[in-house]
C-alpha cells in the first residue's frame, strides 16, 4: 500500500514538474513573439518617417536619421547604390530606404524602394496594345505587352497580361502615364496674339554703351 502511494505521488510530481516547465517556456515565448511585434511595428513606424521625408522634400541625400520611440529606437537610411545584399539596385533611379529597429534583444530589419517614375519607366519596351508589333526585334531588358509575344530576342523577362510568350505580370500591370494636352493647350491659348493691324514691322535700332548693333 505505501509503495502505491509512493509510485502515485513520484507520477504526480513528475507531470506537476514538465507541466510547469511548460507553462514558464510557453510564457517565455510568448513573451518573445510580443517583443518581435513591438520591434518590427517600430522598424515600419522607421520606413513612415523615411517616406514622408521624401514625399515632403523629393530628396534622398539624407545622413542616417535615429530616433528613440517608447522603450526601443530606430534608423533609417536612404541608399542611391546598393540594396539589402550589398548589390547594385537594378534601376539608376530607385533608392533603398532602410528601417532597422531595437528592443531589448531585438532587432528588426524592413526596406522599402522608392522612385519617383513610374513601373512603367523600368522596361525596355512598353506595349499598351493587344497587338505585339515588333516581331525580330532584340530587347536588352524586361518587356511587358499586353498581347501575345514571339518572335524576339531578350536578354531579360518578357512580360504578358496572359503569359502567352512570356511570364504573367506578377502584379498590378504597369501602366504608361497619359500625356495630359489640355495643359499645353492652355500654355498655348495664354500667349498674347499681336493683333494690331498694321501688316508692317517696325524695325528698331537698340544701341548698349560698347556693343553697337
Amino acid at each position: 500500500m505505501l509503495g502505491t502511494a509512493l509510485a502515485i505521488f513520484l507520477i504526480l510530481s513528475f507531470f506537476s514538474i514538465y507541466l510547469l516547465r511548460f507553462i514558464v517556456n510557453e510564457n517565455t515565448v510568448s513573451s518573445y513573439n510580443l517583443l518581435d511585434i513591438r520591434t518590427r511595428n517600430l522598424s515600419i513606424s522607421g520606413l513612415e518617417h523615411g517616406i514622408q521625408l521624401y514625399k515632403e522634400s523629393g530628396q534622398v541625400n539624407y545622413s542616417p536619421i535615429e530616433k528613440n520611440l517608447g522603450s526601443g529606437d530606430y534608423t533609417i537610411s536612404f541608399d542611391q547604390s546598393l540594396n539589402q545584399n550589398g548589390t547594385n539596385l537594378p534601376y539608376s533611379h530607385f533608392t533603398m530606404l532602410k528601417s532597422t529597429a531595437s528592443i531589448n534583444d531585438a532587432t528588426r530589419n524592413t526596406r522599402v524602394f522608392l522612385s519617383s517614375y513610374p513601373d512603367a519607366f523600368n522596361l525596355a519596351y512598353f506595349g499598351n496594345n493587344t497587338t505585339f508589333s515588333q516581331s525580330g526585334s532584340n530587347f536588352n531588358g524586361d518587356i511587358y505587352s499586353n498581347g501575345d509575344l514571339g518572335g524576339l530576342s531578350i536578354a531579360g523577362t518578357a512580360y504578358t497580361s496572359n503569359g502567352n510568350g512570356g511570364t504573367i505580370h506578377p502584379g498590378t500591370p504597369p501602366e504608361f502615364p497619359d500625356n495630359n494636352r489640355t495643359y499645353f493647350q492652355t500654355i498655348i491659348s495664354e500667349v498674347p496674339v499681336d493683333s494690331s493691324g498694321s501688316g508692317e514691322e517696325e524695325e528698331e535700332e537698340e544701341s548698349y554703351e560698347g556693343w553697337p548693333v
